[in-house]
């Protein structure tokens, strides 16, 4: 399973980020980039963007905004699920729970994103950076990935917090006047072709 790999190779790379705030060989940072860019911004994307959304999509297809809002959650609904694959690293309950929370506002969000432009790419791109960002974050601040989860009530607070933001982000993604070219894309080709006619 695909999980376990890419938790895997994110446990590595906590390994390495909890030596402590010092400068590693530019070989080092390099394969971590680079392990961030494989496993978090292409095959999670590939994954959950690319087969997951695609066929929830292909299930509910393009009727309705309930059904483009049905793809969409359900779709950030599987990316947070997924992330309970980091109790495998030893990582507990709670701490993992407040990360799933948080990934199935960003799985929303990117869900829509996805949706709307309909281009993978830019999530790739989008999760290796906040990824690297996250990472670089932790380095900075000598912590390790695992370590650096807690299971405070501040840390369940920002994760409903950042839940509701992501999905507000969406709602603005997928409004009203953007739903109609989602639903029906070739909608505003046809009312140019009528009003050039």
């Amino acid at each position: 399973m695909l999980c376990p790999n890419i938790c895997s190779a994110f446990y590595c790379i906590s390994y390495m980020f909890s030596q402590g705030p010092k400068l590693h060989p530019i070989s080092v940072i390099i394969t971590i980039v680079c392990m961030f860019i494989i496993s978090a911004g292409i095959l999670e994307e590939l994954i959950y963007r690319g087969i997951i959304l695609g066929a929830i999509d292909d299930y509910f297809g393009h009727k309705s905004a309930s059904d483009v809002w049905k793809t969409v959650v359900l779709s950030g609904i599987f990316f947070g699920i997924f992330h309970f694959g980091n109790l495998r690293n030893g990582v507990s309950f709670l701490p993992v729970l407040s990360q799933a929370i948080d990934a199935v506002g960003i799985g929303i969000f990117w869900g829509a994103v996805y949706i709307r432009s309909r281009n993978i790419y830019s999530i790739m791109f989008l999760h290796a950076a906040s990824d690297i960002l996250a990472a670089t974050w932790l380095f900075i601040e000598g912590n390790s990935l695992w370590g650096s989860l807690s299971s405070s009530r501040i840390d369940f607070i920002s994760s409903f917090i950042m839940l509701i933001i992501h999905i507000l982000l969406a709602i603005f993604l997928l409004r009203k006047k953007k739903m109609k070219e989602i639903i029906n894309p070739d909608s505003d080709k046809l009312s140019l072709k009528l009003k050039n006619s």
